[in-house]
């Protein structure tokens, strides 16, 4: 059995897992970088840079083009909360992730679809209502405080859906 850091197996994962995570944030720094000179490449006419990064931009209007950096920051935040160590923790981590989500959908209604933005919201609203169940739930010694503020949050959350 490997038990964490006092073997040698353990060691090795923890190298492989450093290694492995570099390609993810490589992935996300070329997107940054290519949100970072978008104006510059369009403003040049380079239609080949709009085709090869039309996953990062093709989904959102033209004023919100830096939009998709959103959504992989907030996937990147919501992947590494397992590696919190306590679930108190957890929760209100992912819940500030989503609430910052909902908050520049709903300030910049980026989707070049408008239903589109209503959905994202409403699937946001009600994820973060799922959480705020699950913190009622926690065996953490503050979980009636928890379980409050992830309410006061999801209450924050729905002041500002329908602006």
């Amino acid at each position: 059995s490997t038990i964490c850091w006092e073997t040698q197996e353990h060691l090795a994962m923890v190298w492989l897992g450093i290694v492995a995570l570099m390609i993810p944030l490589a992935f996300l720094a070329k997107c940054c970088h290519a949100v970072w000179v978008f104006s510059a490449e369009m403003q040049a006419g380079q239609v080949g840079f709009l085709q090869a990064y039309a996953f990062l931009f093709s989904r959102y209007k033209t004023e919100t083009y830096w939009y998709g950096l959103v959504h992989l920051f907030r996937s990147l935040f919501l992947a590494i909360v397992p590696i919190l160590p306590n679930v108190s923790v957890q929760l209100l981590f992912m819940q500030a992730a989503l609430q910052l989500s909902l908050i520049c959908n709903v300030t910049y209604k980026p989707w070049r679809v408008p239903v589109a933005n209503i959905v994202d919201a409403l699937f946001t609203v009600a994820i973060m209502c799922i959480i705020s169940c699950a913190a009622f739930y926690t065996d953490s010694d503050p979980s009636g405080v928890l379980a409050w503020v992830s309410v006061i949050i999801v209450c924050g959350a729905m002041v500002f859906f329908p602006a």
